[in-house]
């Protein structure tokens, strides 16, 4: 996966999760790649550790001063703590992953008592996704074959609910970004219609 730069950053993805981490918390980004995510949350006064697999990537998030972490988020158990954590933030990952239900597991170990999940992926059911089926095209995220994003897992509302509460996680809160409809996107109708949004935001609790 690509490093996060500020000039190709979906704003309507990232901000509504970010902001809900709040601050003076503890935060594991995984996925963190270059730290850029990880300084965002950094400047509400939090403390983030940054983890990866690329140790290339978490070189630059070294360097932006973050403590790292070199983790496969498939395979258990990360090398962290009971309840050390009081946020958990994967942006675009769980969808990578084959054994997905290992990245929830393990964030509801880490994770402190009212601890937060912060969670996005490309939702299979968004309104540009059924326009493709019902058109005899593959609904799929990685239609673009000549760029594909290497996603192995896909999640629609009802199933990504299904699997954190399956692992003891209670959902707060699930929005979308934006619905797109003839080339214009509408973070209105994303916040209104989830079910039909490009992308899933998923707000998380341990209880």
């Amino acid at each position: 996966m690509d490093d996060w730069k500020p000039e190709q950053v979906d704003w309507h993805r990232i901000n509504p999760l970010i902001r809900r981490v709040g601050s003076g918390k503890k935060v594991l980004d995984i996925g963190a790649r270059n730290g850029f995510i990880a300084k965002l949350i950094e400047k509400n006064n939090n403390s983030v550790v940054c983890a990866d697999i690329d140790e290339d990537a978490l070189k630059k998030a070294e360097q932006k001063g973050f403590e790292c972490v070199k983790m496969d988020a498939e395979k258990t158990p990360y090398p962290f703590k009971d309840e050390s954590f009081d946020a958990v933030v994967a942006l675009e990952i769980i969808e990578h992953l084959r054994y997905s239900h290992n990245l929830v597991k393990e964030s509801h170990r880490i994770l402190k008592k009212g601890g937060m999940l912060l969670l996005s992926t490309p939702n299979l059911a968004s309104l540009t996704n059924r326009l493709r089926l019902l058109l005899g095209k593959n609904p799929a995220i990685d239609w673009n074959y000549k760029h594909p994003g290497h996603h192995v897992k896909y999640f629609i509302k009802k199933t990504i609910t299904q699997a954190l509460e399956q692992q003891g996680f209670e959902i707060e809160k699930i929005t979308g970004d934006v619905v797109t409809c003839k080339g214009k996107q509408s973070p209105r109708l994303g916040k209104m219609f989830p079910t039909l949004a490009r992308t899933l935001l998923v707000i998380a609790r341990k209880k």
